[in-house]
């Protein structure tokens, strides 16, 4: 944000500019249409003011809030985050290890998700796991023993699946923002059933049929002993969550409407 992004953006404006000269000078050039960029904002890292002096033409945000401040500053459209169906998919082949873990909880260890360690220690009775970063010397010892290292890129998707139930926490900042981060989407992708901490904007979207919320302490419990007892009901979430994202939550839909972005500003160039 201070350093290679802007130089990144001055190498692209500083390219056009030297094919604009060449096509004035030589005449035979066609000249390709300006440079339209975008920045996609979903956090506020590292700062506002930074992110605000970014010579872009637009930005896209997945924040209500952020929008209308970004907006000040350059034309602000919301989308969202979303997920890959052909990859974040429910898996049919079970995998050795995956398919072993009751609860899975996939992050880094941060002091900025207010409930994380109570809704871990919560799930722990029922076969908690958890990879991610920042857990190696945490002074919780009681959450590294669940602690399985960090897991590969590429695994995602198979830990989702093959668990019978995902945690979710976002980081405090972004759910003041109502920013919904890509596990959300990605574990319904997959099929698993996600509990996730409460905020406004999670349950607003998705209602509280596809989410289960954390709002207090014991509701991990409550929703834990409901959901790895109930076949049915893990099943009904799978569809459920699946479906949702085929129909509407997938990263077609989000760049079918980003192009369209595109090409409305580039139409008023």
């Amino acid at each position: 944000y201070s350093g290679s992004v802007p130089e990144f953006i001055k190498t692209i404006r500083s390219e056009y500019e030297k094919q604009k000269y060449m096509s004035d000078n030589q005449g035979a050039l066609v000249l390709p249409p300006p440079p339209i960029i975008a920045h996609f904002c979903l956090d506020t890292y590292p700062s506002l003011d930074l992110i605000v002096k970014l010579d872009v033409d637009m930005f896209f945000t997945n924040s209500h809030y952020m929008r209308d401040t970004l907006n000040r500053y350059a034309p602000t459209y919301f989308f969202e985050l979303a997920a890959d169906p052909a990859v974040m998919k429910p898996m049919s082949n079970k995998h050795p290890i995956y398919s072993k873990h009751n609860v899975v909880y996939l992050g880094h260890n941060s002091a900025t998700k207010e409930h994380l360690h109570n809704m871990l220690r919560e799930a722990i009775p029922y076969g908690l796991t958890i990879y991610g970063h920042n857990w190696a010397s945490d002074e919780n010892t009681d959450l590294v023993k669940h602690w399985r290292g960090v897991l590969p890129k590429d695994d995602i998707g198979l830990l989702y699946s093959n668990a019978k139930v995902v945690i979710g926490v976002t980081e405090d900042k972004q759910k003041m923002q109502g920013m919904i981060n890509n596990r959300v989407f990605e574990v319904l992708s997959t099929g698993a059933p996600l509990i996730s901490d409460h905020f406004d904007s999670l349950e607003e979207k998705f209602g509280n049929n596809l989410i289960m919320f954390y709002k207090k302490k014991g509701d991990m419990k409550f929703w834990l002993d409901r959901i790895l007892h109930n076949e049915t009901l893990r099943l009904e979430l799978k569809q459920l969550g699946r479906q949702r994202i085929l129909d509407k939550e997938t990263w077609v839909h989000r760049a079918t409407g980003m192009l369209r972005r595109f090409t409305a500003a580039r139409n008023n160039v």
